[in-house]
């Protein structure tokens, strides 16, 4: 069936609605002046308030993504840091796409040495400090820590140990951006539910996003096999590099400052989950039907696959997910619906 075909029977055939989100609680609007040091801060994914513009983008980053690991071993390090940095906005749409949820990035609110409060994050450039007032100016969910009903900063669960991990880091001044991890980040949502059911996931959260007809085109003219490949290529080649030393993504950075707080485990942020408190991820793009441009875009996506020699991986990636899951790799999301914190309300 020629790639004509494809697109004009996918057309013909129209589009499936997306299953109805639940039903969740609105979080209250606060402001910076309710933040308290030991808070967690989840940043939203804003996407283009143009649906078709945010499609594209997206669709060229993917194709960037494919020609940068097609050419990944002839760049030096400074050129893969830069295409590894230009490639981050479509990391962040992986990561709220693939976990259900808004959040991309996550931060903790620390002091300073004059006692002010400040934002300490994993990012590009490092573990960065930045004063709260001026911190980013987009929606952020607020979290606070709890343990057997006790709220971080009361007296019996002081966050003194919390902050000074958090400042410690922050000192080093040796920790760098993992972007070999934020990428394993965006995979992993994909496949810890386990490697059978990574195409089924996929595939309905790019129907959330993108809608069923620009979808089921993409699955058509590039084959769900090499997706599926080139995924499972992807996920074993970032574990490989995941135990770099001095290597941290965001939500990786903020669950060692709970973690590792005073090695009694007094502050570990727990794996299980509660139901979803705040927003969860909305439909950008469900009833949008494929246009001229998304088509061409698809095509170029597409074209971008053709000869790309696909590791074929010996192990299986199910073995993996014990020992990933078991660690600090937690994603914004993970630290949102921990039963170890709550949300306190949003900027």
């Amino acid at each position: 069936m020629s790639p004509s075909s494809i697109i004009k029977a996918i057309k013909e055939r129209g589009q499936a609605k997306p299953a109805a989100q639940p039903l969740v609680k609105e979080a209250p609007a606060i402001t910076k002046a309710d933040v308290e040091p030991g808070d967690i801060l989840l940043l939203h994914y804003v996407p283009e308030k143009n649906a078709i513009a945010e499609m594209l983008k997206l669709l060229g980053l993917a194709k960037q993504a494919v020609e940068d690991w097609r050419h990944w071993a002839e760049y030096d390090q400074k050129t893969r840091e830069e295409h590894f940095s230009a490639l981050m906005p479509l990391i962040h749409f992986a990561i709220t796409a693939f976990d259900s949820n808004h959040f991309f990035h996550a931060a903790i609110v620390g002091k300073d040495a004059a006692g002010d409060k400040v934002v300490i994050e994993a990012g590009p450039k490092g573990i960065m400090q930045t004063p709260l007032s001026n911190y980013w100016d987009g929606p952020i969910s607020v979290l606070r820590y709890q343990k057997d009903a006790i709220s971080l900063g009361d007296k019996l669960l002081p966050a003194e140990p919390v902050l000074k991990k958090a400042s410690s880091l922050h000192e080093r001044g040796d920790i760098e951006y993992g972007y070999f991890h934020a990428g394993l980040l965006a995979v992993w949502c994909l496949f810890r539910a386990g490697e059978d059911s990574v195409m089924d996931r996929l595939h309905a959260a790019l129907v959330l996003a993108f809608g069923a007809q620009t979808t089921d085109m993409l699955f058509k003219l590039i084959g769900r096999e090499t997706i599926r490949l080139f995924l499972v290529d992807i996920f074993h080649k970032a574990l490989d590099r995941w135990r770099q030393n001095k290597h941290l993504v965001c939500s990786e950075m903020v669950a060692a400052c709970f973690n590792q707080a005073d090695g009694l485990g007094t502050y570990t942020i727990s794996r299980k989950l509660s139901e979803p408190q705040g927003d969860v991820a909305g439909v950008m793009g469900a009833d949008q039907v494929v246009t001229s441009e998304l088509e061409a875009a698809a095509r170029e996506l597409a074209g971008a696959f053709e000869g790309l020699e696909i590791d074929r991986p010996l192990r299986a990636v199910d073995v993996a997910l014990a020992l990933v899951s078991s660690d600090v790799l937690y994603t914004p999301s993970d630290l949102e619906r921990s039963i170890s914190t709550f949300t306190i309300g949003k900027l």
